[in-house]
């Protein structure tokens, strides 16, 4: 079985030029057999970072959390670096899907948030080889028990009707767990929000941590853009493949056009619009 532990981003109003307000859905999948040695793993790197036990680590850490005051600047970027190389090594992949609110769903759904879940439940299936099954494990989202059902609800609804391209039968189950519980859950919150905060324009803290993120996103055809990293709508965000992932073709129906693409946003750099 293949192991895939999900969160969401977001990000109101990105520095990046022309960008609109990106939710996003990512994480990482993790082979059943690299499974319990990953989160000792883990675990031990936080005790080499002095993480008191239980304390979880975040992206953006709150102020109620241990690391807001005492792992920060170049020490929380090596602690995630540390974390990601981990992940890479055991043969985890990540996906992170992207979707700038202001323009209509990539499936048709109403909402950009069925729209995601749908798009990543459809590049689960594909990383689910046939004699696998796949289980989503979802960070609880915020707020009250009944919203927690509401997004279940929403993921059942997705696995039924998947999108136009495939449904996602491989997918047997999704669930959702506090992140306290699992390493790994805490490790997607961290591959979602650095790639969230890397495209909305964030040049500070997320570029070095993101260059590991990248190593793990997946790939087909030579490729990461539309694929380990998906940026909604394509028609206008193409061309960011090549600047931020170092894409060199723009992939589409099995055919590869040379990046950038002339006739589309961001043509003549990552922050020209």
């Amino acid at each position: 079985m293949n192991l895939f532990f999900v969160d969401d981003a977001s990000q109101k109003t990105p520095t990046r030029e022309g960008m609109g307000a990106l939710l996003a859905v990512g994480g990482i999948c993790v082979p059943e057999d690299s499974l319990k040695d990953l989160e000792s793993q883990i675990e031990l790197v936080c005790n080499e970072f002095s993480f008191p036990p239980g304390e979880i680590f975040k992206w953006s850490p709150g102020r109620d959390l241990w690391m807001h005051q005492n792992l920060v600047g170049e020490k929380r970027q090596k602690f995630f670096i540390r974390v990601l190389s981990l992940t890479k090594d055991k043969g985890a992949i990540a996906t992170v899907i992207l979707e700038d609110i202001k323009h209509k769903t990539a499936t048709g759904v109403e909402t950009p948030e069925l729209d995601l879940m749908q798009l990543f439940l459809e590049r689960a299936h594909h990383q689910t080889p046939n004699e696998y099954n796949g289980m989503v494990i979802v960070s609880q989202p915020g707020g009250d028990r009944k919203s927690e059902y509401k997004f279940l609800a929403d993921c059942v609804e997705a696995l039924k009707c998947g999108t136009d391209y495939v449904k996602p039968e491989r997918i047997v189950y999704v669930v959702t767990s506090p992140p306290k519980f699992m390493r790994l859950l805490q490790v997607a919150d961290v591959v979602t929000s650095c790639s969230t905060a890397f495209v909305g324009g964030e040049n500070e803290f997320s570029p070095p941590v993101f260059d590991t993120v990248k190593q793990i996103l997946m790939r087909e055809l030579g490729r990461i853009g539309g694929v380990g990293l998906k940026i909604h709508p394509d028609f206008k965000y193409a061309n960011l493949y090549h600047w931020l992932l170092g894409d060199s073709h723009f992939v589409r129906f099995m055919m590869g056009l040379p990046f950038p693409l002339p006739d589309h946003p961001y043509s003549a750099g990552p922050h020209i619009p």
